[in-house]
């Protein structure tokens, strides 16, 4: 994925975005009630605090739910693909797509991160893998 403008991007959520080139997974959350949160928001929705910081995750988790696009939307990513919901260790629920493995529901995944080079920019996006799978994509035994 090359020459793109990349994702749409708040202000706000700048720090993930940020943090994702270094491939650190971060999450707002709250400093008074220590909620986290995904997306990122002005207010803390537990205890409408706005004072917040930006966490760094385990960037592991459990898949708690799939779904498979059998059509291609961009360019860069063909069909067929699947695409996660992942439940992280820290209770956020992330969605990404499923860089390698099978899915199945409660699968432990990690999280990976894509550096994407651009004109305007280089961005990093979170993909997730299963455990099951090493880093050269290959079945672990």
């Amino acid at each position: 994925m090359t020459g793109t403008s990349g994702p749409f991007r708040l202000p706000d959520d700048q720090p993930y975005w940020d943090a994702a080139l270094r491939h650190e997974l971060r999450v707002q959350s709250c400093d008074n009630c220590k909620e986290s949160r995904f997306p990122s928001a002005p207010v803390c929705p537990s205890c409408l605090s706005e004072a917040s910081s930006w966490k760094l995750l385990s960037g592991k988790g459990r898949i708690f739910a799939w779904t498979r696009f059998h059509r291609t939307y961009l360019p860069a990513h063909p069909a067929p693909y699947v695409v996660v919901s992942v439940e992280t260790e820290e209770g956020v629920l992330l969605i990404g797509k499923l860089a390698k493995g099978e899915p199945s529901i409660g699968q432990v995944v990690r999280a990976v991160f894509e550096t994407i080079p651009d004109p305007e920019g280089d961005w990093a996006i979170c993909q997730w893998e299963s455990e099951s799978y090493d880093q050269n994509g290959g079945s672990r035994t």
